[in-house]
């Protein structure tokens, strides 16, 4: 295939999921389903919501990105190409040079933001690294070993400084007694939430559909879709974070991040 005939095709594919999409929104408007787009589908491809239901982190053109969904405020973070949340405030990212293809990775504070470039450690270095780290972070194992992060902070509990070690095979020796905390956990949600002001809980149903429902078990909303993602509640009960697969044979491309809101 010659390449002007695979951009024509992708051209194609792009125009179909776009129709695919605004039927949806034609849909949902025709029988009465309120839900609000919070990303298009182009940023929304890895959204990971925050525990406090309000700051979404995604991708856009390459780039780390958080949304404070009450403020609508998108913000760049600056030379991060991707990350995910670790927990206490902090993300985890990296960026991939392709001119030298090596990576560099970081710690993110998101509140205020800011980024510090993760430095390496010799091994001769490690335990005494270890013992002055204000906090340590076991990112988990890869080929049976860990990877940690060894932190330190200013006296606001902002990171200032930080340090990658891999390939940690005996972590508890290592560690000496010392307190390490785990990743955080991605957000999984649960098949019946009640939400945070307590008037409304939702039902996810089979990965299929999400269904509002007021304390009083009156049905306020609902949503059915392809492969569907459900989130969990925003901050403020306004409604509940979905998203769903556009049924395409050959792309299979995630959809917009939607708001199925409360209908009050």
């Amino acid at each position: 295939m010659t390449w002007w005939h695979e951009i024509a095709r992708q051209k194609r594919s792009n125009v179909a999921v776009l129709i695919g999409f605004l039927l949806l929104l034609f849909f949902l408007q025709s029988c009465g389903t309120q839900a609000r787009v919070i990303l298009p589908a182009k940023e929304a491809e890895v959204p990971e919501l925050l525990p406090d239901g309000r700051h979404i982190s995604h991708g856009k053109e390459g780039w780390a990105m958080i949304l404070d969904v009450a403020t609508g405020e998108d913000i760049p973070v600056p030379g991060v190409g991707g990350m995910t949340w670790i927990g206490d405030n902090l993300f985890y990212g990296e960026t991939y040079h392709r001119e030298t293809d090596t990576r560099t990775y970081y710690v993110i504070n998101l509140q205020p933001l800011s980024v510090v470039e993760l430095a390496t450690l010799a091994e001769k270095n490690l335990s005494a690294a270890i013992q002055s780290a204000d906090s340590i972070y076991d990112l988990g194992t890869e080929g049976g070993t860990h990877r940690l992060l060894l932190l330190n902070s200013d006296s606001s509990g902002q990171v200032v400084q930080g340090y990658q070690v891999t390939g940690v095979s005996d972590l508890d020796e290592l560690l000496a007694g010392r307190t390490c905390k785990k990743k955080a956990a991605p957000i999984r949600c649960s098949k019946k939430e009640i939400s945070p002001d307590g008037q409304y809980y939702y039902q996810y149903i089979s990965a299929a559909k999400v269904e509002v429902y007021s304390q009083q078990g009156k049905l306020v909303n609902s949503f059915s879709a392809f492969q569907l993602q459900c989130y969990g509640w925003a901050w403020d009960s306004s409604g509940v974070y979905i998203q769903s697969r556009e049924r395409d044979r050959r792309t299979n491309l995630l959809g917009p991040l939607l708001l199925l809101e409360v209908n009050r």
